[in-house]
C-alpha cells in the first residue's frame, strides 16, 4: 500500500510540474483565447492537486467523504472543521473550487480575463501557502 507521504509527494511534484508554464504565460501582454484556456487548464490543474492531497489526508484520518452534488466543497469545510487548513486558506480554495465549477462544465469559451487574471497571478502564493499549512499540519518533509 502506498503511503499518504508518498501520495502527498507525488501531487506536489505534479503541481510543480504544472505550474512552470504560468509565469510565461502572465507575462504575455495580449492574451489571445488559447492562452487564456492553457492559465484556465493550469488553474483547475492545480486546484485539482490541492484538492486530491486534502482528500488523502481525510482518507488517512477516516473522515467520510460523501458522495454528493457537493462533495468538492464538503471536501473543503471537513478540512476546516479538521484544521488541515485555515479557515482564510478553505476561502481561497472557494475561488479556485468556483473557477474549476467554471471551467469544468463547459464555459471555457467564455473565459473571462479580468476573473482569470487575479486567479493566475496569485496561484503560486496560494500554491505556497497551502503547502506551508498542510506540512504544518502533516509534517512530513519534502
Amino acid at each position: 500500500m502506498v503511503s499518504l507521504e508518498r501520495k502527498i509527494r507525488a501531487e506536489i511534484e505534479n503541481v510543480i510540474y504544472t505550474l512552470k508554464e504560468m509565469p510565461n504565460l502572465l507575462l504575455v501582454e495580449e492574451k489571445t483565447f488559447p492562452e487564456l484556456a492553457a492559465m484556465a487548464t493550469i488553474l483547475q490543474n492545480v486546484y485539482n492537486g490541492m484538492e486530491n492531497i486534502l482528500k488523502q489526508i481525510l482518507k488517512e484520518k477516516k473522515v467520510p467523504l460523501q458522495k454528493s452534488d457537493t462533495w468538492h466543497k464538503d471536501i473543503l469545510e471537513s478540512c476546516g472543521e479538521q484544521k488541515i487548513i485555515s479557515d482564510e486558506m478553505k476561502n481561497i480554495l472557494y475561488e479556485f473550487l468556483l473557477f474549476r465549477h467554471f471551467f469544468i462544465h463547459g464555459y471555457a469559451i467564455r473565459i473571462e480575463e479580468a476573473r482569470l487574471l487575479p486567479l493566475a497571478e496569485n496561484i503560486r502564493v496560494t500554491w505556497e501557502r497551502f503547502l506551508f499549512e498542510i506540512k504544518s499540519y502533516y509534517e512530513f518533509s519534502q
